[in-house]
């Protein structure tokens, strides 16, 4: 049975199809949410999404990410003081993945402002979504979110689709 949050998570009219999709099929199978916690510092696979907390809104969904290729991709753009809530770093596709990417998300600079550098381990298949949370990490405005792929992913093929939740002030 799924949690209220995860009811809403799956019911935001702004996730496109594959968002949930791919998010349905992770809550089907529990064990297919691979966690990151700032708070716990380490990566565990069980019910993340229940301990997300509520959220505003989606902020952005920006997919046709190489996660093999080392650049930076912006997510969200405000002139106003953003509240970060989480992050879901979506598979849209994957072939042949040995070594998991290196990412961050921030503002200015190395971008790893909002979440650090992580190696996301595991994330090798398009049924997987990779789960960043905080208790509600603030953008100073004005503000650029940035997405850093920091080190590439081995692989033939890996693409990433990313959705920021919060709420801009």
């Amino acid at each position: 049975m799924l949690t209220p949050t995860e009811q809403s998570i799956l019911g935001h009219r702004g996730l496109d199809a594959q968002a949930r999709a791919t998010l349905g099929a992770a809550l089907g199978n529990r064990a297919s949410v691979i966690y990151r916690s700032n708070l716990q510092g380490s990566s565990v696979a069980g019910t993340a999404l229940a301990r997300i907390p509520f959220f505003t809104g989606l902020l952005s969904t920006t997919s046709g990410i190489n996660a093999k290729v080392v650049a930076n991709t912006t997510l969200y753009s405000s002139n106003l003081t953003t509240v970060v809530l989480f992050g879901i770093v979506r598979c849209t596709a994957a072939t042949a993945i040995t070594v998991a990417p290196q990412v961050s998300i921030g503002i200015g600079g190395g971008f790893n402002n909002i979440y650090p550098n992580t190696a996301l381990t595991g994330l090798n298949a398009t049924t997987l979504a990779y789960v960043f949370d905080s208790l509600g990490v603030i953008a100073a405005s004005p503000g650029t979110i940035t997405f850093a792929v920091n080190v590439g992913a081995t692989a033939t093929t890996m693409t990433v689709a990313v959705d920021l939740f919060g709420y801009s002030l």
